[in-house]
């Protein structure tokens, strides 16, 4: 059976993605991006790019990689940093391949203070650590995403205007990759249009595997 693994987004945990997750017809397998991480740990994005890529590494069998937000972020950076020939394809959501702007990375900032511990405890972050994480990404993926020729899926909600711009840069970046866009979907397209998100899912798979 075709394996699936799901890198979520952050503020969210593996079970944002049963709705998502019931509707596709595969095996998948939703990585807990936080787990074991304890309120002394240091949490950047490389440091989690680091366990991510461990736990991809170790796969050995073939396997498609979709990632949501800060999930495809970090699948974009293992793509484009490993050359793992059991990954087909790669399923990008409302990701970004730069730096966070600063305006952006203020706002969040200022969410984040606002937030109860319990928001943060749910995902198994603090806070400060959800803050620190977001001003640890400073990278920019453009030359290397021209680099990519796996069959790629860029997917946006219609309403998620932040990410919407660099969903459709993404798409001329990555040669072999397709664009769609969710009618009336935010950001978090696993939550508001989870059916929407697991036909793409499914449809484009079915396309990569027909095609070998």
């Amino acid at each position: 059976m075709t394996k699936l693994i799901i890198l979520h987004g952050l503020g969210q945990t593996i079970k944002d993605w049963d709705n998502v997750v019931k509707n596709l017809d595969c095996d998948c397998l939703v990585f807990n991006l936080f787990e074991g991480i304890t309120s002394e740990s240091t949490i950047t994005i490389e440091s989690m790019y680091s366990e991510v890529s461990n736990k991809l590494d170790s796969i050995n069998e073939p396997f498609y990689l979709s990632g949501l937000s800060l999930g495809g972020l970090l699948a974009l950076m293992y793509t484009t940093r490993n050359n793992n020939r059991h990954i087909k394809g790669i399923i990008v959501s409302g990701a970004i391949y730069k730096s966070i702007p600063k305006w952006i990375n203020n706002i969040q900032t200022a969410i984040f203070q606002l937030l109860p511990k319990s928001n943060f405890e749910k995902m198994g972050l603090n806070g400060k650590q959800a803050i620190d994480l977001m001003k640890s990404i400073d990278l920019d993926l453009e030359e290397d995403l021209s680099k990519i020729t796996l069959p790629t899926l860029i997917i946006c909600g219609e309403k998620d205007k932040i990410n919407l711009k660099s969903s459709k840069q993404m798409s001329q970046l990555i040669k072999e990759s397709e664009l769609q866009i969710v009618l009336n979907g935010g950001h978090e397209l696993n939550k508001d249009k989870p059916l929407e998100l697991s036909k793409l899912i499914t449809n484009f798979i079915g396309l990569v595997e027909g095609s070998y």
